[in-house]
């Protein structure tokens, strides 16, 4: 079909489709057999039927562990390595994602363009957030447990030096009758949206390795609404004429942003774009190289869903540039 998709069926397969003297007469289509549109498949040299767009698809609600704006605001424009971080010169972005996590934002102001704007810290660098490890002591007499939140905490009950009690806790070793043990860590963080970007496989990940996990892409309208738009207001554009665009040097999460929109009835077409070793000059005179190819792709949704949050471009933009897959080829 005109939109990359392709099935295998018999020539008995059932479709319902619109061919075009149907839509230039307003009709609404009739159902054919593969055999039929096998005969009729072209007329004038082009695609002669259309086959029906599919509603919102209804995927069955799941726990998602960070907020499905800010994971796709992050997912597009933040920082996955020791420190996580979202900065934007659009502060509705920074707001919302604040509010929907509970953290403050910080201000900061680019001089080169002469303009100000806000970030997050969701974990800052150099600390590395790790989880303190918690201590055990068992009196093996009366088999009383006594568990410190780290070793620190030990420390202030108990009068050991603070190598001592790290290697007792390492081995395992019973002295006076008690037995000193580090407690396996429930999180390997203290930082809960660096533990959740762990568990989602996506720490540490440069750009061109992200993905939208399936939690994200299998879930309800309104958390996959949610995540496009954090995706958009980020690292998508749209045009004066409301067409809306996406861009990624991540092949994997291309794909699976189309699948998201595909899965509202939208519409989203693949196209890559070798620009490695291409040379650009930046605004303050400085000179880059492309890396990596880059995937672009145009998104159009149904009526009632605005792929943007962000007021500047959910008012631009509009989805005059959705249509109905053609069979181009059987």
């Amino acid at each position: 079909t005109s939109d990359n998709t392709y099935t295998e069926c018999c020539e008995d397969h059932l479709w319902f489709t619109q061919d075009k003297n149907e839509y230039k007469h307003n009709k609404p289509g009739k159902v054919r057999s593969t055999k039929q549109l096998i005969d009729t498949l072209l007329r004038d040299g082009k695609p002669n039927h259309w086959l029906p767009r599919n509603g919102i698809v209804q995927y069955v609600e799941q726990s998602i562990p960070i907020p499905a704006y800010t994971f796709g605001a992050i997912l597009g424009d933040g920082s996955f390595g020791n420190s996580i971080s979202l900065t934007s010169f659009d502060d509705e972005i920074i707001e919302k994602c604040s509010k929907e996590n509970n953290v403050t934002k910080s201000l900061i102001t680019n001089n080169q363009y002469d303009s100000s704007g806000s970030t997050i810290n969701f974990v800052t660098n150099p600390y590395n957030n790790k989880v303190a490890q918690k201590v055990k002591i068992t009196n093996l007499e009366d088999s009383s447990e006594i568990i410190y939140n780290s070793i620190g905490k030990a420390l202030e009950v108990e009068k050991i030096n603070r190598s001592t009690l790290h290697v007792r806790c390492k081995n395992n070793t019973i002295v006076n009758n008690k037995k000193y043990e580090f407690l396996k860590p429930e999180n390997k963080w203290q930082s809960s949206i660096k533990n959740n970007l762990d568990n989602l496989g996506l720490l540490g990940k440069k750009s061109y390795e992200k993905f939208i996990p399936d939690i994200y892409k299998y879930n309800t309208k309104d958390v996959r609404i949610e995540l496009i738009r954090g995706l958009m207001d980020t690292d998508g554009t749209v045009k004066k004429n409301g067409e809306s665009s996406f861009t990624t040097t991540s092949l994997q999460l291309a794909n699976d942003v189309i699948e998201v929109v595909k899965s509202f009835g939208g519409n989203a077409n693949l196209c890559s774009r070798n620009r490695v070793g291409k040379k650009s000059i930046l605004k303050s005179g400085r000179a880059i190289e492309s890396k990596r190819i880059s995937y672009e792709f145009t998104i159009s949704l149904p009526n009632e869903l605005n792929p943007f949050f962000l007021k500047r471009k959910a008012e631009r933009y509009s989805q005059s540039f959705i249509y109905r897959p053609r069979i181009t080829a059987i």
